[in-house]
């Protein structure tokens, strides 16, 4: 993380931000998923999942007050976006595996983990929007607030063999308020 603010005077400031996340998991698990047969025997199904998630996010703002028809006024305006990239989970499972649920004492021999590692697919999802505010002071006790944010984003999901399995996206998209 990183962070930048700058004082031009004592009504101006500027603010900048930099965030990089990186998420690296593995798990390795059995379950028993079905009910038993009549004898107590099952499939034990063996999975092993891994996610690689990385993040990067940044945002600007300059805010500040100005005087207009004699009164002071604030006025604020930024951007913001962030950038996401992840390796699809991928479960694999091994179904050849019985036990007794009524003797089986829960231990299990470590398998060679490795052999259940294939290729996933890939996420993006990168989103990002413009924006602006103010607030108006009409009198002492009445303010409004009005501003705009202008918006874009996109998911991209890639398989395995590189195919595209979905394509999103809204661009564009502006918000105003009052």
């Amino acid at each position: 993380t990183a962070a930048v603010e700058h004082r031009f005077n004592e009504h101006w400031r500027a603010k900048f931000a930099y965030i990089r996340s990186q998420v690296n998991d593995r798990l390795h698990y059995g379950m028993a998923s079905d009910p038993p047969e009549p004898d107590g025997t099952v499939g034990l199904h063996l999975r092993s999942y891994s996610r690689k998630n990385d993040v990067d996010a940044l945002s600007f703002k300059l805010d500040g007050s100005h005087e207009l028809w004699g009164r002071k006024h604030d006025f604020a305006v930024g951007f913001n976006g962030a950038w996401a990239r992840q390796k699809t989970p991928v479960f694999h499972m091994d179904l050849s595996n019985l036990v007794n649920v009524y003797t089986w004492d829960r231990q299990y021999p470590q398998p060679d983990w490795a052999t259940f590692d294939q290729p996933g697919g890939v996420d993006r999802v990168s989103q990002y929007g413009l924006w602006a505010a103010t607030r108006l002071r009409a009198t002492e006790q009445l303010s409004v607030l009005a501003g705009a944010r202008w918006t874009s984003w996109r998911a991209r999901s890639v398989d395995a063999e590189g195919t595209l399995t979905d394509d999103r996206k809204e661009t564009g998209v502006l918000t105003p308020y009052v």
